[in-house]
């Protein structure tokens, strides 16, 4: 189980996580993409040691001395993002509980970040402003009244700022509402994404909504759009659930129950088909037609059998019938 979500609080069961990311640069250094001297990455690498490896909650994990291997995984736990997981110098600041993160040298010189279990999108800001106050003792970040926090991306100018919520929505899906919902979305400034983000697709019914646009809004503006989206969307969540379950009982307790003997009895899983069942399974826990499981250990499932995790003993990628059957039974002693 990733360190992050454990003893989580998932009083909110449809919501995974939630993820406040800073981005910020340096006044008078190139943005990461047209970097060219070893001095300049050398400077940033001894801001971030200095501004939290002091503090033993932290470490610097130099991506100079890691295998591509082990980013991959780092990824697969939404520690760093894809983009990031392809450098090959600098490195992650990352907390003893995986909770707060720094990417340094990713699109940004810095990206701070801060991934709390549930709906927490409040303390996950607190979080990660502390964060943002040890890094400026250290750095003169690039700043401009009219525009903000420079970033290297326009749609990151002003505060600089995304927050994202992670939610299990398998009723609007099944229901195909899902359009609807990313319209409202976008007409209110929001963006509703897969699982990993930006040009991802949706890992089971996981979808990810966050603020599209940075500028022009406050942090205090920023997290509340998004906080009352989120609990709308589990308001609306809900409420299809119900109204699904009126409209024919047999058939959500049929999808519900046959993922539970699939995950429970199957010997070999792929991510799609586990993911799947893990939704509707998590619906069958909200609901009240299923007990005895914790969400914790179901969502932690999804981040425990992706392909890089399975094959952390083994350090290289594994045939995909291997890891069907190593995930198969991870699912299996996880539901005993």
């Amino acid at each position: 189980m990733p360190e992050w979500i454990k003893n989580g609080d998932f009083k909110d069961d449809i919501v995974l996580s939630t993820r406040v990311r800073l981005a910020r640069n340096i006044k008078g250094l190139p943005f990461p993409g047209k970097m060219t001297l070893q001095t300049q990455v050398d400077r940033l690498t001894e801001i971030a040691k200095s501004s939290f490896v002091d503090d033993s909650d932290f470490e610097f994990v130099d991506f100079a001395k890691i295998s591509n291997f082990e980013k991959w995984i780092l990824q697969e736990k939404y520690l760093i993002s894809p983009q990031f997981a392809r450098r090959k110098y600098s490195g992650l600041v990352l907390s003893r509980d995986e909770r707060l993160s720094v990417m340094v040298m990713e699109e940004d010189h810095f990206r701070l970040q801060c991934i709390l279990p549930g709906l927490a999108v409040d303390k996950a800001y607190k979080l990660v402003d502390e964060m943002d106050n040890m890094l400026s003792k250290n750095a003169d970040y690039a700043f401009s009244k009219k525009l903000g926090y420079i970033a290297a991306c326009p749609t990151n100018l002003g505060t600089g700022m995304r927050v994202s919520v992670m939610l299990n929505l398998p009723a609007l899906n099944i229901a195909g509402k899902m359009g609807p919902v990313a319209k409202d979305l976008e007409n209110r400034g929001l963006t509703c994404r897969g699982a990993f983000g930006e040009g991802s697709s949706p890992l089971g019914d996981l979808f990810q909504i966050s603020n599209e646009i940075t500028l022009g809004y406050s942090e205090k503006e920023i997290l509340e759009a998004v906080k009352n989206a989120a609990n709308e969307i589990i308001t609306i969540e809900k409420e299809t659930q119900k109204t699904l379950y009126d409209i024919d009982q047999a058939a959500i307790e049929d999808r519900i129950f046959r993922s539970l003997g699939i995950l429970k009895n199957a010997r070999m899983l792929s991510t799609k088909e586990m993911s799947k069942c893990i939704s509707y399974v998590n619906m069958g826990i909200s609901m009240g037609l299923i007990d005895g499981i914790e969400h914790e250990n179901l969502y932690s499932l999804i981040i425990d059998t992706r392909p890089a995790t399975l094959a952390i003993n083994d350090g290289k990628i594994l045939a995909e019938k291997i890891r069907d059957e190593r995930r198969a039974a991870i699912v299996r002693n996880a539901l005993k």
